[in-house]
């Protein structure tokens, strides 16, 4: 099975459970959540292969959207995209677009 591609790079920072963000760090090989862009949220995963993500801690993040076609156009790099659970948990900045 081919491994995915990831589209851009995040800079990401979940916040911590008394900043309103999430109870637990992440650990897996992907962790799907939709990013919110303006007024719209877009399907994506972070390819983490496994590494833990300790929230308040700041990572670089490969991430691979579900449908490319329609978050290219708004992509810049820099831009601030946040990190959608129900809530905004943590928010990205745009480092790299692939």
């Amino acid at each position: 099975m081919a491994s995915l591609q990831p589209e851009i790079i995040l800079k990401v920072k979940f916040l911590t459970t008394e900043q309103g963000g999430r109870r637990t760090p992440i650990q897996c090989q992907q962790y799907r959540c939709p990013l919110q862009f303006g007024d719209a949220y877009h399907d994506c995963a972070f390819l983490l292969d496994g590494r833990r993500i300790e929230l308040g801690g700041e990572y670089e993040v490969p991430v691979k959207f579900l449908c490319i076609d329609l978050v290219r156009p708004k992509l810049e790099l820099g831009m601030t995209l946040g990190i959608w659970e129900g809530r905004i948990v943590g928010h990205g900045v745009v480092t790299s677009i692939l």
